[in-house]
């Protein structure tokens, strides 16, 4: 990251699988439909008025109708790559990091390019996280009408995000790897791990925390079939849950089924995964957006990152029976 007086300025290498649309200027810009995969970097610009916790974008509220880089997120440039100079591009920056580890974030329902570029840089960001920002974004249609397309297209993203972490996988100044994913971002990583670890027995060495955070899964399918297989690709896995998003309610009642990301009925409990309750932490209208959003999450997942901080060292708190443990924020009670 850059500190250029009026902005922060964070690079994105980005892995997607979007259509190409226009270049415009310095941008290279993807849409709402399939493709192949391509790779690409772009300068993410953060006003150094940031405040943790926001992804400030312009308000019509507040007559912002352009956005100003002294005040709001912006991509100030973004080009493609071919698959070699995408590699070299992150090589050359795991150097700059002590830790030689990149951070990999994949994006949920109803987001745009430019809104998971704002994101990855963001989460980078507040979390200090000491190493360079990959994104992958795959073809969300970025619309709340989408969600079935949506949930087409995270099927189609499989293979390529697998593709995309055997190629940070492969680069030899790797370490360490940590993955976050939000909401139906998580059906694309899941999948794609438990490939990894079926397939490849070295992934598990480099993939050192993985954070599941509103997970939109069937939880009954997770918990049978797709849990016992992720230990094989990564070290920790830690799952983000709450009563309190609408979001996964809803997407429960259009399944028929609870949500990985719901704690309602019951929380889902898959040792030797980690499961944290986030339901006593404020949250916005939707209580979706909290890995990005929260401040007590952020910094949970900054500990986790860090050390590797257990969940009691982390300062959460102990729920259930031994046999089914889980964790919950310790909120101070009023």
């Amino acid at each position: 990251m850059n500190d250029t007086g009026n902005a922060f300025l964070v690079h994105v290498a980005y892995a997607t699988d979007r259509a190409p649309g226009p270049v415009a200027g310095k941008l290279q810009t993807f849409l709402g439909t399939r493709s192949d995969l391509r790779y690409g970097h772009a300068t993410v610009s953060i006003p150094r008025t940031h405040e943790a916790g926001e992804v400030e974008l312009p308000s019509w509220f507040r007559l912002q109708f352009e956005p100003d880089p002294a005040k709001h997120f912006t991509v100030a440039q973004s080009e493609l790559l071919t698959p070699a100079a995408w590699s070299a591009d992150v090589q050359a920056r795991l150097r700059q990091s002590k830790r030689k580890a990149a951070l990999l974030f994949i994006h949920g329902y109803n987001v745009s390019f430019p809104d998971a570029l704002f994101r990855t840089a963001q989460i980078q960001h507040d979390t200090t996280f000491p190493g360079p920002a990959v994104l992958f974004s795959w073809p969300s249609k970025a619309k709340t009408i989408g969600y079935t397309k949506d949930e087409e297209d995270v099927q189609w993203a499989i293979p390529h995000l697998t593709e995309v972490i055997r190629r940070l996988l492969a680069i030899g100044d790797t370490n360490e790897i940590f993955i976050i994913a939000h909401s139906m971002g998580n059906r694309v990583l899941v999948n794609t791990l438990a490939e990894l670890g079926r397939t490849s027995p070295a992934a598990r060495a480099k993939i050192k925390e993985v954070v599941l955070a509103a997970p939109d899964i069937d939880a009954g399918i997770f918990k049978r079939d797709i849990a016992p297989k992720l230990p094989a690709a990564a070290q920790r896995i830690t799952i983000y849950a709450s009563s309190r998003d609408m979001a996964l309610a809803a997407s429960a009642k259009v399944h028929g089924y609870g949500r990985l990301g719901d704690t309602k009925p019951s929380v889902t409990i898959a040792p030797p995964l980690q499961t944290i309750d986030a339901s006593e932490l404020p949250a916005d209208m939707l209580g979706h957006s909290y890995i990005g959003d929260n401040l007590s999450v952020l910094e949970d997942v900054r500990k986790i990152f860090a050390s590797g901080a257990a969940p009691a060292q982390r300062g959460l708190r102990a729920a259930g029976p031994a046999s089914k443990r889980y964790w919950r924020f310790d909120v101070p009670k009023h």
